[in-house]
């Protein structure tokens, strides 16, 4: 059996191309929730958060 010096790194794989599947799903989800996506998170909720982390 080879020592953990006779291993070598396996090669990295490369991410699976998109299907259409992936893009019709992706361009259905921008489509959708795009712009709630991109409204600031409000301060009462951020404040929860701080709370919740620091208590931890």
């Amino acid at each position: 059996m080879p020592t953990a010096s006779q291993w070598s790194p396996r090669p990295r794989r490369s991410p699976p191309a998109e299907t259409g599947f992936d893009c019709w799903l992706s361009g259905s989800l921008r489509a959708s929730f795009g712009d709630v996506a991109q409204e600031s998170v409000p301060a009462e909720l951020l404040d929860l958060i701080r709370r919740n982390t620091q208590s931890q």
